[in-house]
């Protein structure tokens, strides 16, 4: 077996703010760093970048633009939090699994460039009528995409998201896959509003494999669910933070606004102000 260093470490006041680019997707990258640093957020995630959702080709991460980007993000003092694929593991077609490691790796290697140690990915969808095989082809891929990663220093992150949202079903993933480059990206919304887990119960099957935290708040509404401004929902973000706080959870808690997926939600210019704000309130109730 593996050895695995601790997911969960450092202090609560290692915690730094984010924000994903789904938020702005019509900020250019000059708007972005300096709305960043304006609103006191430590990083940004990127995900996609105006037109283009495949980050290494946007122009801003192309090999001729790359190293203006890292020195603008220098002289902002801001860094990139995490770089998020589209890629979907669980997949079994031979040529489909090709088309999803090579995305992997184009992500690695931007996440390298970029000096950001964390690369996004998901599951995805199971496939009706051979779900276990779905499963296992997950596993099989996320080793493979972990030994992609290994020697450089990067680490990919399975979101609670499509149909592993479930905490216990993305361990027993992660605990099959075994593997010191692959973690898990607890997105605090989805397995409270689609399962009703309990944070504790999340934490409790996650904490091992945690390496990135995304944020999001939201209420239910005339049968359906709509997502808010931080503290204007139901999702208890203040409880799951404590929770975080007491697991010594020192990464970054992300700002995942769907703007992108979302055009009817207020824009980044309310929204990322707001919870940046509401989320330094709540961290501060719980030092101590």
């Amino acid at each position: 077996m593996r050895t695995r260093a601790p997911a969960l470490q450092g202090p609560l006041e290692d915690m730094k703010l984010a924000f994903s680019t789904l938020g702005c997707p019509d900020w250019d990258l000059e708007e972005i760093l300096r709305r960043a640093a304006e609103y006191g957020y430590s990083g940004v995630e990127l995900r996609g970048y105006l037109g283009t959702l495949y980050l290494p080709e946007a122009e801003p991460f192309r090999e001729g633009s790359i190293r203006r980007t890292k020195e603008a993000f220098a002289r902002s003092g801001v860094e990139v939090a995490c770089v998020s694929s589209s890629a979907k593991l669980a997949v079994e077609d031979e040529e489909e699994r090709k088309e999803v490691l090579r995305e992997v790796r184009d992500y690695i290697r931007l996440a390298k460039e970029l000096g950001t140690p964390l690369v996004r990915v998901f599951g995805g969808r199971l496939k009706e009528g051979r779900r276990i095989r779905s499963a296992e082809a997950l596993v099989e891929n996320l080793k493979d995409a972990g030994r992609e990663a290994e020697g450089s220093g990067i680490i990919l992150v399975l979101e609670t998201h499509d149909d592993f949202v479930e905490s216990c079903k993305v361990a027993e993933v992660l605990s099959k896959v075994d593997h010191p480059n692959v973690g898990v990206l607890w997105d605090l919304h989805h397995p409270y509003r689609f399962l009703g887990e309990p944070p504790e119960v999340t934490l409790g099957n996650l904490g091992p494999f945690l390496r990135h935290v995304h944020v999001k708040d939201s209420k239910v509404e005339d049968g359906g669910w709509r997502y808010t401004l931080l503290g204007e929902g139901d999702v208890p973000v203040l409880e799951m933070l404590r929770l975080l706080r007491r697991a010594g959870y020192g990464g970054y808690l992300s700002l995942e606004w769907e703007k992108r997926w979302h055009p009817e939600l207020v824009g980044p210019e309310v929204a990322l102000p707001q919870y940046a704000s509401k989320l330094r309130e709540y961290l501060s109730l719980i030092e101590g």
